[in-house]
């Protein structure tokens, strides 16, 4: 039987408080395995976020846009007035959006320069 030793003779002992290191392969040590690559997670993160602002964006301009009266397209055309010809009908249509576009499209241009 081994002889029982007191704190003060523990202490003095080299492996005292010494865990040592688990070697490669070691069955005892558990590694939590994860599902999703961190790249795939951030993709994941930035592809909401993007869906996100870009919602927020179109409506936002959509409000701004509103409020300035040389973006109406109604100011230009009556809807009302069915003799109009398609033409002009989707050359407005196409007009108010172009402008959209490129209210967006500058917004998302100085994300670029954002820091």
């Amino acid at each position: 039987m081994a002889k029982e030793r007191t704190i003060n003779e523990l202490r003095q002992s080299k492996d005292y408080g010494y865990t040592p290191p688990h070697k490669q392969g070691d069955s005892s040590i558990v590694q939590k395995e994860f599902k999703k690559d961190i790249n795939e997670i951030e993709d994941w993160i930035a592809d909401a976020i993007y869906e996100d602002i870009k919602d927020q964006l179109f409506e936002t301009v959509c409000k701004y846009m509103n409020e300035w009266d040389e973006l109406q397209v109604s100011n230009y055309i009556n809807y009302d007035n069915r003799d109009l010809p398609t033409e002009i009908l989707d050359a407005a249509y196409d007009w108010h959006h172009s402008v959209h576009a490129n209210i967006i499209g500058k917004v998302f241009a100085n994300f670029k320069h954002w820091e």
